[in-house]
């Protein structure tokens, strides 16, 4: 890119990150203002966030400071998925979690450009995150960084040049997430609604259908090793396994035997925001690999079916459940290993779960052949990023 002026963040926008009303008071919750979570973001559409799983009421936002963002934020997560972008497709609230960003004079600085230029540096403010499991970036890191700053007319240009390559990708995300909605209605279709237990199947805790439970190990990552790392940014909110940002360990074969993966194990994260604990995905590849401290591996017995017990743990009613059983640990909320096994799960027959898991199966390879399309235009967008300001 030229060597355009350079600017801080805090000389050209407001910024100011939510807040979470308290969980158990009553009038808190379930109003009719969106409180945006860092799933929120994860799962906006377009870029926008048009809604939120969770609505807070006035009493709510109050109790926050009535911290409300106009159309047309920027949301920026500050923690957990840092980096990740979407703005504000309606008035709404978040949580701490996330830093509403405002552009003070649009003649100035194009906001398009602005979640661009954010985008092409989300590595950085990965490498700049502290903390532990739970990663984070400041306020005071946010507003100190300098953005090259071109006449507005070349901003409008490379941010339509941009809109176009991401809408490439886009149309392929739209693609996968019509397969993830056929994935959800067919598990609904044969298992009926799993929150009221609609066609009354056997109730059982999930202690009964685990062959084993076992916490990952508290060794640090690196970029290289002997066996690939899984961590919880490897796990996706939907479910999905993802290899494209790995990590790396040394470790024994005694270790492998302790902490390693096989082939159908499932994958919980038990700790990070309560948004994100219970992300549970299936280990689909034969490849051994080694899991962190904060995830759980579950190998189940002969009763379940690993696409099942996932599907089921994946879906709305299942992710309320969890984040209203998590308890607080050192300002992160957490499940353990031990709570995680007296969950309840309806168990149809194992039959039944088998012609799911083949149904499931097919949409998986339907998916696989888009995610090929995806990787194109995901790296053509990322080539045109960097083409402008690396």
């Amino acid at each position: 890119m030229k060597n355009w002026p350079k600017f801080k963040l805090g000389e050209l926008c407001k910024m100011n990150s939510g807040g979470t009303p308290r969980r158990g008071v009553d009038g808190y919750y379930n109003g009719d203002i969106p409180w945006a979570k860092i799933s929120d973001i994860e799962n906006a559409c377009k870029g926008e966030v048009l809604k939120t799983e969770e609505n807070i009421t006035k009493e709510g936002l109050k109790s926050i400071g009535n911290k409300i963002f106009p159309i047309g934020t920027l949301l920026l997560a500050m923690y957990g998925s840092v980096g990740k972008t979407a703005f504000a497709g309606v008035e709404l609230s978040t949580n701490q979690a996330i830093l509403g960003i405002k552009v003070i004079d649009t003649s100035v600085l194009n906001p398009r450009y602005l979640k661009y230029w954010i985008d092409s540096i989300k590595d950085k403010l990965v490498y700049r995150a502290v903390g532990g499991t739970l990663q984070n970036i400041s306020l005071g890191i946010v507003k100190e960084l300098e953005i090259p700053l071109p006449p507005l007319p070349i901003q409008q240009q490379i941010a339509d040049t941009l809109d176009k390559a991401d809408a490439l990708r886009r149309k392929d995300q739209e693609l996968l997430d019509k397969y993830e909605e056929l994935a959800q209605a067919v598990f609904y279709e044969m298992f009926g609604d799993i929150s009221i237990n609609s066609k009354n199947w056997n109730i059982v805790q999930i202690r009964s259908i685990a062959q084993e439970v076992k916490y990952g190990t508290s060794s640090p990552a690196a970029d290289s090793g002997n066996y690939p790392y899984l961590r919880m940014n490897n796990i996706s909110y939907t479910g999905e396994l993802l290899l494209d940002d790995l990590k790396y360990i040394s470790a024994s074969e005694k270790e492998y035997e302790k902490y390693g993966t096989r082939y159908g194990d499932l994958l919980f994260n038990r700790t990070n925001s309560k948004d994100l604990v219970g992300k549970t995905t299936i280990v689909d590849i034969e490849n051994p690999m080694i899991i962190a401290g904060y995830l759980i591996r579950v190998r189940l017995n002969d009763q379940a079916n690993p696409w099942y017990v996932s599907t089921f743990m994946n879906s709305t009613h299942m992710k309320k459940v969890l984040r209203n059983k998590c308890k607080s640990i050192i300002g992160m909320a957490n499940i353990n290993a031990q709570e995680l096994q007296d969950f309840d799960i309806p168990l149809p027959p194992k039959e039944l779960q088998d012609l799911f898991a083949d149904k499931l199966t097919f949409i998986k390879e339907q998916q696989s052949l888009v995610k090929k399309t995806q990787s194109k235009s995901s790296a053509y967008f990322n080539q045109c990023l960097n083409n402008y300001f690396v």
